[in-house]
Order: structure tokens, then C-alpha cells, then sequence
């Protein structure tokens, strides 16, 4: 019979087969981007390709969280109080008059409310008229007047002694007993404005100036 002998043909199919398998073999270039990819501490676990999830706990780099900072509160802790001789027309009564000149002259036995002059000019305020048991009054105790507006205080000669004196010191004057004495202020600034006889002070000889 013609062809290769038995032997020959064993041979060429192993030779054939082992091509084959060569084939399929990995390269050396292979194997080492496999290796790239996936480091050898890795590889045993299985390597999918794909870098790891980073975990918080590892010894890679450390997330920094930034505190948000919080601002510093500007509150003074409490009110500021208004300065001798400001005003104090925030806080009214029910009727409309502020509530210092309520304070202020309760204990002025003539006191029966605001008088309203408004736009007037001037105004006059007499001196030592009856009230607080005896002439020791002013009259009327409590104005209400513009900004701009002058009072002048006339002395009736009656009850001794008077002067008027503004509660924070802003006017002052002398003391007189002279009838048709006068002193006056003008009023520039709004506010409540209140004043006294110093030596009849205790006895309610009181008054108010409010100014719009």
C-alpha cells in the first residue's frame, strides 16, 4: 500500500495537535499586561479588569471632609439703651401717650393727658400754678409739639422757689421766684423729654415734653 507508514501518521497528528495548543498559549507580552492589570496580591481573588473601589479604612489616601464653619452670632445680648434726654416713644399706653410720660406723672396730681400742639411755633408752660397741694405745678404737665418747636416756661411768682430742670441734663434753669420769668428750648431732635422742679420734685411737680 502506498502513503506514510503508521508511524509517521501518529507523528504528524501529535505535531498537528501541539500547534494547535501552542496557539492558545498566552504570549509572553500577553502575560504581562494581564499582570499590569492585575497585581499578583490581586490576581489570586480574581481580577476583573477594573480598579478596586476605594474603601475609607484602606491605606490608600484619606478623604478630608471640610467643617462648615459657623458664623459668629453679632447679637450684643440685650437692648441698647438710649442715651440721657432720648426718646422713649417706642413704648405707649392704650391711649397713644407714650408710656414714660404715664410713669413719669403719676404722681403729678394736675396730670389729665397730653396737650396737642402740633405745628405750633412755640408754646408756653406756666410756672408754679395750683397742684401737688399747693402752687408746685406745671401747666399743662405734659405737650405734645413738633420738631423745631420753642417752649418757654413763665414763672407766676407763686409757690417759692421754681426752676426747670431737664431729667438727663440737656437744659437747665435758674431758680426764681419772680413773676413773668421766663426760659426757653428749642426742641430739634424727637423724643420724649422729661423735666422737674428740683426742690418740688418730690411732690410731683413733673412735666413732659414730647416731640414728633
Amino acid at each position: 500500500m502506498g502513503g506514510n507508514p503508521p508511524g509517521d501518521v501518529r507523528q504528524n497528528s501529535l505535531d498537528r495537535l501541539f500547534r494547535t495548543d501552542r496557539r492558545h498559549e498566552p504570549t509572553q507580552q500577553t502575560r504581562r499586561d494581564q499582570d499590569a492589570r492585575c497585581p499578583r496580591n490581586r490576581f489570586l481573588a480574581g481580577c476583573s479588569g477594573s480598579a478596586p473601589s476605594s474603601s475609607g479604612s484602606g491605606d490608600g489616601d484619606q478623604a478630608t471632609s471640610t467643617p462648615t464653619s459657623t458664623p459668629e452670632s453679632t447679637a450684643s445680648g440685650g437692648d441698647e439703651q438710649p442715651a440721657s434726654g432720648a426718646t422713649e416713644t417706642a413704648a405707649t399706653s392704650s391711649g397713644g401717650t407714650p408710656a414714660a410720660v404715664e410713669e413719669w406723672l403719676a404722681d403729678a396730681s394736675n396730670y389729665d393727658g397730653v396737650v396737642d400742639e402740633t405745628g405750633s411755633s412755640s408754646v408756653t408752660v406756666a410756672v408754679g400754678t395750683s397742684g401737688n397741694g399747693g402752687n408746685f405745678a406745671f401747666d399743662p404737665p405734659a405737650v405734645r409739639i413738633s420738631t423745631g418747636t420753642t417752649v418757654t416756661w413763665e414763672w407766676t411768682g407763686k409757690g417759692s422757689m421754681h426752676n426747670v430742670a431737664h431729667d438727663g441734663g440737656e437744659f437747665e434753669s435758674e431758680m426764681v421766684d419772680t413773676e413773668g420769668h421766663t426760659f426757653s428750648h428749642e426742641f430739634t431732635s424727637a423724643g420724649v423729654y422729661k423735666y422737674f422742679c428740683t426742690p418740688h420734685k418730690s411732690m410731683g411737680m413733673k412735666g413732659a415734653i414730647v416731640v414728633e
